[in-house]
């Protein structure tokens, strides 16, 4: 009736998860989000924004950066536009 008020056995304890591979998932999870995070914009644009963008080249589909190099370049105003 209240086998579960019970204290285990050594043998039958409950195992708790494997360090390495929780540290594991959790680098994981870690390297995602920091994936996700450049292709937040914020106040200056990044090459990193177009790592996602797949296009078509030599009969296949391949990412951007590996046909082509991306560069930003900021055109600043001149004083004399205004």
């Amino acid at each position: 009736m209240f086998a579960s008020l019970e204290k285990p056995s050594e043998e039958e304890g409950p195992s708790l998860p494997d360090p390495d591979e929780v540290k594991a998932k959790m680098l994981k999870v870690v390297d995602r989000l920091k994936e996700s995070y450049k292709s937040i914009r914020g106040a200056e644009p990044s090459p990193e924004l177009f790592d996602s963008i797949m296009v078509s080249a030599y009969d296949d589909r391949a990412p951007l950066s590996s046909v082509a190099q991306v560069v930003i370049a900021l055109i600043l105003p001149s004083p004399r536009m205004f």
